[in-house]
């Protein structure tokens, strides 16, 4: 029934009041966004300072907006007496050295595989005349 109502609101209603409703609900929905990630950033840093110095805390949050949660690797260098900073800088650097490992790993994977069987083959063009002749002969 409340369904029924809304549909009938949204009959009665002038196009213009319908679209400046839709955008008032996307205003809304954008706002809920940015409350949940604030709060999801200062549950981090409720958490984290726990882990070490608050000014310390604001400095890495402004400059790493990006990172809502500290990663148990991070949290467990800074129980271990490492300051935030260089906790995050070698995590980031474990994380691109398994990137680039992979990476290499992938080229050098590339490099030694046969090749597809479709046809990425260097001179196709001659296997095309050597079909073609075939072909010739063959019909």
């Amino acid at each position: 029934m409340a369904k029924e109502k809304e549909l009938l609101r949204v009959k009665e209603e002038p196009p213009e009041q319908a679209e400046s409703e839709k955008g008032e609900e996307e205003k809304k929905a954008l706002e809920a966004q940015e409350k949940e990630r604030q709060a999801a950033a200062l549950k981090a840093l409720e958490e984290a300072s726990s882990l070490g110095d608050v000014p310390e805390l604001l400095e890495f949050v402004g400059e790493h907006p990006e990172v809502l949660e500290l990663p148990e690797e991070v949290r467990e260098a800074i129980r271990g007496g490492k300051s935030l900073a260089r906790a995050w800088a070698e995590y980031e650097n474990d994380r691109l050295r398994e990137e680039l490992a992979a990476s290499r790993q992938n080229s050098r994977n590339e490099r030694s595989a046969p090749g597809s069987a479709l046809g990425d083959a260097e001179g196709e063009s001659e296997l095309d005349e050597l079909l073609a002749i075939f072909d010739s002969v063959f019909k």
